[in-house]
C-alpha cells in the first residue's frame, strides 16, 4: 500500500525534524569540546569559536519548536542541553553585577580602541563618536590607506599625493591637541607625545607595536595589537607571543583587535599582575563583534600593574561592525 501525498509529506517533515535535531546535537558536542580544550590546537579552536549565545539560542528554538510539535522527549532533552551554554553566557562569559569600582583620580584618563572597518560607514560619524567620548588617546584598527580622491587602498602604500587622507579625515575632525601616528593599518591619536615607537611584529596581518605615551608628566607603555582574522590561522602561538612581550616589557596597556576570544588559553589566565579590563571594571554583554548582534569577545584591553581601572564600557554604533572599548583609568604613582 503506497502512502498518500499527505502521509509522505508528514513523513518527510518528521525526517527533516530529526535530521535538524541530530545536526544540532552534533554542533553541541563540538561546542562542548571547544569549551573543554579551547584553542589548544587548530581543530579544537574551530570548536571553541562556536559562539555560546548561538548554541544557547539554537537549543531554545528547538525547545519551543518541539514543545509546539509535541515531541516531548526531544523537548526535555533539549531543555537539559540548553542549560550549559546558557550558564556560560550568563555566568562565565559575561558579568551582571557591578565590579568594585576604584576611586582616587580627580580627572581620570580615557582610552578608546575601535576597529572602524576601513571607514566604510563614514568618517564624519566615526569622528563624531570619538569626539563625543573626549578620549585622551584613541587607538584605531582597520584604518585604510586613502588617496586625495577618497579611494581606499587598504593594504597598499599611499598613492597619488602621498598624503594620508584617512588620518587627516579623523585628525581634522577631532580638533587640535592630538598627536597622530599611523602604524600600518592601525593609528593612534593622543594628547601629549608618542615616543620610542617600535615594531614587535609585522607579518601577514599580525602586528604588535610598542610606544611610550607621554602625557601630563606621566609615561605609559602602550602595546597596540592587531591579529589576522583568517579562519585557517592558528591563533594560540601568536597570542602567546603577545603575552610574552607584555610580560617581558611590563606593558601598562595592551589593546587592539585580537581576533581571538578573551577566554583563549593564552589569555586566560594572564600572567600574574595583568588583568582584562572587562574582568576588572566591565559590566554586561562582553561580546564585541559583529554589530548589531555581537557574539564574539575578540577586541581586548589588558592592563598592567600600574593601571587602576575606574570603568570599562563597550558601545555599539552604526559606524562599524565592532563595538568600541572605552576605558577610564589612572596611573599609580611608583
Amino acid at each position: 500500500m503506497t502512502d498518500t501525498k499527505e502521509q509522505l509529506s508528514l513523513r518527510l517533515c518528521h525526517y527533516a525534524d530529526y535530521f535538524f535535531v541530530t545536526a544540532a546535537v552534533s554542533l553541541y558536542a563540538a561546542w562542548l569540546t571547544g569549551q573543554i580544550f579551547r584553542d589548544q590546537n587548530l581543530l579544537t579552536a574551530y570548536c571553541f569559536y562556536i559562539p555560546s549565545p548561538c548554541t544557547a539560542g539554537l537549543f531554545l528554538v528547538i525547545v519551543l519548536y518541539s514543545w509546539r510539535k509535541r515531541y516531548r522527549r526531544i523537548c526535555v532533552i533539549s531543555l537539559i542541553l540548553l542549560a550549559l551554554p546558557s550558564l556560560f553566557v550568563i555566568g562565565v562569559e559575561n558579568r551582571w553585577t557591578p565590579p568594585d569600582y576604584a576611586h582616587g583620580a580627580d580627572k581620570p584618563l580615557r582610552l578608546i580602541h575601535w576597529n572602524i572597518r576601513w571607514g566604510r560607514d563614514g568618517w564624519e560619524g566615526i569622528a563624531a563618536e570619538l569626539r563625543k567620548h573626549k578620549a585622551d588617546i584613541c587607538i584605531l584598527s582597520e584604518v585604510p590607506y586613502q588617496d586625495s580622491e577618497g579611494k581606499h587602498y587598504t593594504y597598499l602604500p599611499l598613492k597619488a599625493t602621498g598624503r594620508d587622507f584617512a588620518i587627516r579625515n579623523i585628525a581634522d575632525r577631532l580638533g587640535s591637541g592630538y598627536t597622530a601616528s599611523r602604524i600600518d593599518t592601525m593609528a593612534i591619536f593622543a594628547r601629549g607625545a608618542l615616543e620610542n615607537g617600535r615594531w614587535l611584529a609585522k607579518n601577514k596581518g599580525f602586528m604588535g607595536y610598542s610606544v611610550i605615551w607621554n602625557y601630563q608628566g606621566k609615561k605609559l607603555n602602550l602595546f597596540a595589537v592587531d591579529m589576522p582574522s583568517g579562519i585557517f590561522v592558528e591563533r594560540d602561538p601568536l597570542l602567546r607571543k603577545i603575552v610574552s612581550w607584555i610580560e617581558r616589557d611590563k606593558a601598562d596597556i595592551a589593546v587592539g583587535d585580537f581576533n581571538a576570544p578573551r577566554r583563549s588559553k593564552a589569555l586566560s589566565p594572564l600572567p600574574e599582575g595583568f588583568v582584562h579590563a572587562y574582568d576588572a571594571a566591565g559590566l554586561g554583554w562582553s561580546y564585541t563583534w559583529p554589530v548589531p548582534c555581537p557574539v564574539y569577545a575578540i577586541d581586548q584591553c589588558i592592563l598592567g600593574t600600574r593601571i587602576v581601572p575606574l570603568q570599562y564600557a563597550l558601545n555599539s554604533t552604526g559606524y562599524s561592525d565592532h563595538r568600541h572599548q572605552v576605558l577610564d583609568f589612572y596611573i599609580k604613582e611608583q
